[in-house]
């Protein structure tokens, strides 16, 4: 039997008296069956042997075996994770250099040194505003931000209605403007853009992972109807605003006569910077415009300016590093810290100036508020995109808030 161990001239060929495995037995059936599938023009004749198939020789069966270990052999071969290094060992070494490279070009050309005489953001003193006609761009040098010879910047003293074609846009003024309509005396009123929009767990009205339990944490802070919460609130927040887009907001239902909260608590002008382009000085008349239509609507509220959040473009969170372009790929994104500070300084400023004026500032964000500018980084676990708070990010915030 050849599924057997071959005895038959041992001496001749040592081959013939190894133990085959199934793969190499199924390689030997397949070739009999081959052998055996001829068929005869005339009917089979049991006594004539010449019509019978010739059993396969010594040598024939030797030379099927070795041919069956090869294809055992190449089956081996073609898996295990040597078969992985082999197909893709080329490409593994070309990705983490590519990595190596991104990293040096990080740490060679995104690092933007701080000094002490940074930037001013405006060229004139804006405590001295006594309302809106005070606020206008006749002296303002420039519109762009430095690292941009061209921006979307617009007019920061009027409001901005050009997302209004945008359905998901639409849609969530809509929802502001019912809240707000159905909304009376409440102890406290959020406005401004996503990281606003982010206290109903959401990102352009769709619930996100990153916001999941948010929702559970405003309510728990400013939802006294049947909760631990000490005061009552309602955010009306929309994703990608600029500080134009708000005032648009306020002007046409989103701040109506019926509501009369006794704090309006606002965050506005991080996408002035990092959507529009706009300088310092246009983001700073931009947020002042929209204070001083408050002022002006709602004179018995306290309005607290919440200074910018720490944002970065940065891979690891550096304040101070920018995102380099990607070989001309991709554009160059520079650091906005400097700018963030400069406008959180001139609005410090105001706040002291003002009556039932407040500014509000927090370091919550940052890895070691104490660091030299340079090393300055966003904690990866309350901001994990360096833009928008986690959920713990929202929930530390929100304890400064009611505290």
């Amino acid at each position: 039997d050849i599924f057997e161990p071959a005895t038959v001239n041992a001496s001749k060929n040592k081959r013939m008296s190894m133990q085959l495995t199934p793969s190499m037995k199924e390689e030997v059936r397949e070739h009999n069956v081959m052998i055996t599938s001829f068929v005869p023009t005339s009917a089979p004749n049991k006594n004539d042997l010449s019509r019978r198939p010739p059993r396969p020789t010594s040598s024939e069966f030797t030379v099927m075996i070795e041919s069956a270990e090869r294809r055992e052999n190449r089956r081996r071969k073609s898996k295990g994770w040597r078969a992985f290094c082999r197909k893709y060992g080329q490409l593994i070494i070309v990705f983490i250099v590519i990595l190596g490279l991104l990293e040096e070009i990080d740490n060679r050309f995104s690092l933007e040194p701080w000094t002490e005489d940074h930037p001013v953001s405006t060229q004139r003193d804006f405590t001295v505003v006594q309302g809106i006609d005070d606020l206008t761009t006749d002296n303002v040098d420039a519109w762009c931000h430095t690292s941009r010879s061209r921006c979307s910047c617009q007019d920061p003293t009027v409001g901005d209605n050009r997302r209004e074609s945008i359905r998901w846009w639409s849609r969530l003024h809509r929802i502001n403007v019912e809240a707000a309509s159905h909304t009376s005396d409440i102890d406290i009123l959020l406005i401004g853009d996503s990281i606003v929009e982010g206290w109903m767990g959401t990102l352009r009205g769709h619930e996100i992972a990153r916001a999941y339990g948010v929702r559970e944490i405003f309510a728990k802070l400013f939802d006294a109807t049947g909760n631990e919460a000490k005061y009552e609130g309602i955010a009306l927040g929309i994703s990608g605003d600029t500080s134009s887009n708000l005032l648009w907001r306020l002007q046409n239902g989103e701040l109506p006569d019926n509501l009369n909260p006794k704090v309006i608590w606002v965050l506005i002008g991080s996408n002035d910077f990092g959507v529009t382009w706009c300088s310092p000085e246009i983001v700073l008349i931009g947020i002042l415009r929209v204070v001083e239509e408050l002022r002006m609507r709602k004179p018995n509220a306290t309005i607290v300016i919440n200074g910018l959040f720490p944002r970065t473009f940065h891979r690891k969170g550096y304040l101070m590093r920018g995102r380099p372009s990607f070989f001309g790929l991709t554009p160059k994104l520079p650091s906005l810290w400097r700018d963030f500070v400069s406008v959180n300084s001139e609005l410090r400023q105001y706040g002291r100036a003002r009556d039932r004026v407040e500014y509000f500032e927090t370091d919550i964000f940052l890895v070691d508020k104490d660091a030299p500018f340079s090393e300055l980084r966003i904690k990866n676990d309350l901001m994990p995109d360096c833009l928008h708070p986690s959920p713990d990010g929202y929930s530390s915030w929100g304890e400064q808030i009611v505290g």
